[in-house]
């Protein structure tokens, strides 16, 4: 019930002699993880957020949004370019970074394990094999871009503290040419309990228009239907809006069918013209 009672359950991950690596925690659940890594003898490293630098998000017409920033750590410190979008992301590609630094040191057990001291890759060809790990990096549902016009992402926001980020990283697409101006249209489904009416009502105040999709107890074929009669609704009354799907993650593929069967829709009305 308490932060520090949750990091000490989570802690119990660290294995006696291991190498281990965190993202930045508050202060509470850091002296807990400190307390367990060095009752087990492990070697515990944190991430820093002063660790990324120069962020920015760079959104071309007709491109997908792209996350760059500036990782300042050890060999792999440089400039990075990453798929993955939203401020969240940071704390993940930082983490990621400080761990392969930490595990790919030449003297390390996972390094040594990995490589012999004559084959062991230059610094060179692990930074660029890293860069490209970055900025090929995908999760599907996570802010992602389905398509450019109309335009629509999806984000499997279904808590408060994801669906406040969500508002965050919108309004730094909107900061972008091609977002700039529009309107924020949500659709919007969610299991009972995963966010509070008041929650919900401050999550919906930072959108100019609202679908509500039923998710509850309803099979797939249901919410992908229910789901394209909101989409129809919403760009019908909205056509040059900024639509996200967001909520549970049942309702993400309905967009998806959506956007397929529109983009369709298009390619016909274009043949016959």
């Amino acid at each position: 019930d308490t932060i520090e009672e949750i990091a000490r359950a989570k802690a119990g991950v660290l294995q006696k002699g291991s190498l281990a690596v965190s993202a930045n925690q508050r202060s509470e659940a850091a002296l807990v993880l400190r307390e367990v890594a060095e009752a087990q003898g492990a070697s515990l490293h944190f991430f820093s957020p002063t660790q990324i630098t120069k962020t920015h998000l760079l959104w071309k017409e007709r491109e997908r949004p792209r996350l760059q920033f500036t990782f300042t750590g050890g060999m792999l410190s440089g400039d990075y370019e990453a798929r993955l979008i939203g401020r969240h992301q940071l704390q993940n590609f930082g983490t990621a970074l400080t761990a392969l630094e930490a595990l790919l040191l030449p003297d390390s057990r996972v390094a040594g394990s990995l490589f012999s001291a004559a084959q062991f890759p230059s610094p060179k060809s692990i930074q660029e094999s890293v860069h490209s790990a970055v900025a090929e990096a995908y999760l599907p549902g996570r802010l992602e871009m389905l398509s450019f016009n109309p335009m629509v992402f999806i984000d499997g926001a279904h808590n408060q503290q994801a669906a406040k980020m969500l508002v965050e990283n919108l309004d730094a697409l909107s900061a972008c040419a091609p977002g700039t101006g529009k309107e924020h249209v949500l659709l919007f489904g969610m299991h009972d309990g995963k966010l509070s009416r008041e929650e919900q009502e401050a999550f919906f105040a930072a959108f100019d228009a609202v679908y509500r999709i039923p998710v509850q107890d309803e099979g797939d074929d249901a919410v992908i239907e229910a789901m394209g009669k909101a989409m129809d609704a919403a760009y019908g009354a909205h056509p040059h809006a900024l639509f996200v799907a967001a909520g549970s993650l049942y309702l993400l593929d309905g967009a998806a069918h959506w956007v397929e069967k529109h983009s369709s829709k298009t390619d016909e009305r274009r043949k016959n013209q």
